[in-house]
């Protein structure tokens, strides 16, 4: 149950701001109102927030829709959603409910479903420039944009059939529609090749760090991490297995894998991070060698 409280210019009672519908029991649609938020039993105040209605179909969903602006304390908004749940015909949301329910009423399309989804994930600013691109429908235009000149290629083609006998069509219908499609399939074929950009923007770029054993691999990871993600000991094999460490580096989701040296060993754990290691680097969308400095001139002058 919520009540309105009578205070400041930002909150007014429903008898002071009810809607231009006439409905007294409805408060002015698209206002925020200073409210006192009450279980529906009991009576008993649980916090005081701000309340906006939004009417349909001018709301995310197109529905009727009521927001509550509560604080954000675990036991209030349990009291909260438990007092609501009291209500007949109320319940919690499914998880993507509502943005389902915008799409069904064709609020939204998939395109902007997916960037939606993706801003809310979202962990940089290159991740969250890209999913809200998405979000407002840049994705859509693109594909809009082929739709359309693959109609227009169509349209050429079906003139050239139905009137190309007559004067009225000119004689280059056909290359013109020819010319088209062939820029239309190379923007397609870079399309294609773009493939992964999405779900490298997505997962983040996977960096794997490898080399032999005490060349600096874990120690150029806690310096990307700025932080002592990885044990160092000069002792050679401290890495056994691959540790994953999630970076934001100049706005672009990266994840950095530090690896187990690699050389012959017959320790059978170690032996099973090289084997690990050698798979990483394959999956790596960027390999990363580390080198001794020492070492290399060591084996020089003995070489």
């Amino acid at each position: 149950m919520i009540r309105h409280t009578r205070a400041s210019s930002v909150g007014q009672t429903y008898s002071e701001g009810t809607s231009k519908t006439g409905d007294a029991n409805l408060p002015t649609p698209w206002k925020m109102h200073l409210v006192s938020v009450v279980d529906s039993e009991s009576e008993e105040m649980l916090d005081e927030g701000l309340s906006v209605y939004f009417k349909a179909p001018k709301s995310f969903t197109t529905e009727d829709v009521l927001e509550l602006h509560v604080h954000s304390g675990r036991a209030i908004l349990s009291s909260i959603l438990h007092s609501i749940s009291k209500l007949p015909g109320c319940r919690l949301a499914a998880p993507g409910e509502f943005t389902r329910r915008a799409f069904d009423a064709g609020r939204m399309d998939l395109t902007q479903v997916e960037g939606l989804r993706d801003l809310i994930d979202a962990e940089t600013d290159e991740q969250r420039r890209w999913a809200l691109g998405a979000a407002k429908g840049a994705v859509r235009d693109e594909v809009e944009a082929l739709r359309q000149e693959i109609i227009a290629c169509l349209m050429l083609c079906e003139a050239e059939i139905d009137f190309g006998d007559t004067e009225e069509i000119d004689g280059d219908v056909v290359h013109r529609a020819k010319d088209r499609a062939i820029a239309l399939t190379d923007t397609l074929k870079e399309y294609l090749r773009d493939s992964r950009k999405g779900e490298i923007m997505r997962s983040g770029i996977r960096v794997v760090i490898f080399g032999e054993p005490n060349a600096g691999k874990s120690s150029l990871l806690n310096w990307l991490a700025q932080r002592q993600a990885a044990i160092v000991t000069p002792v050679p094999g401290t890495t056994r297995d691959i540790l994953e460490v999630a970076l934001d580096l100049g706005g672009l989701p990266i994840i950095a894998c530090d690896t187990a040296g690699l050389r012959e060993t017959h320790d059978a754990v170690e032996l099973i991070g090289v084997e690990r290691a050698k798979e990483a680097i394959r999956q790596a969308d960027i390999a990363l060698c580390v080198v001794s400095i020492p070492e290399l001139e060591h084996r020089y002058q003995h070489s």
